[in-house]
């Protein structure tokens, strides 16, 4: 009897495991078919990338964000950290960066080798605390342009992911 009942159970777990899988798949297939839709429409762009874990970065390196959260147009690849403008237009990019304990970083955005925005990033102070810094642009640019976010300068190299905080980079079109 205990062999029947661990049989269709095992069965039961691998028929759910399949439908878990075929539902993910479809979901998916959805948001896909929504984000194309949704970009087809309007010709509206959005991307959020996040780092996934605390990394070294030394000066003039580009910050390779590689969790994806969002990106309806394609336009971010993780591999590089560099954002190909898929729709010309106004676009608001923003990022937020944090260095650890004891050390800076100067970060900026770069839109076609031009610097557009900087922030620093200060965590050398007396305290225990990490001091992330966040920037703003609204620019305009043009299908084909390369954006992305690179350190410029500092004391040390971390780049700090947090339980609370995490290092972060977006952008959306604003209007055509």
């Amino acid at each position: 009897m205990t062999y029947v009942r661990t049989y269709l159970s095992l069965r039961t777990s691998r028929v759910n495991d399949k439908i878990s899988l075929a539902s993910k798949r479809k979901s998916n297939e959805f948001i896909g078919r929504i984000s194309k839709r949704l970009l087809g429409q309007t010709g509206r762009v959005a991307f959020h990338v996040y780092l996934t874990s605390n990394r070294c970065y030394n000066d003039h390196e580009v910050i390779d964000y590689d969790g994806e959260e969002l990106d309806i147009g394609n336009g971010y690849n993780e591999k590089d950290g560099i954002y190909v403008v898929p729709v010309s237009g106004v676009y608001v990019f923003t990022w937020t960066f944090l260095a650890d304990y004891a050390q800076y970083a100067v970060t900026e955005i770069v839109v076609n080798g031009e610097k557009k925005g900087w922030t620093i990033t200060d965590g050398t102070s007396q305290s225990l605390l990490l001091s992330p810094s966040s920037s703003l642009i609204v620019t305009s640019v043009n299908a084909g342009d390369h954006v992305f976010i690179r350190r410029v300068q500092g004391r040390g190299c971390s780049a700090v992911n947090s339980q609370y905080m995490r290092a972060t980079f977006s952008g959306w079109q604003l209007s055509p």
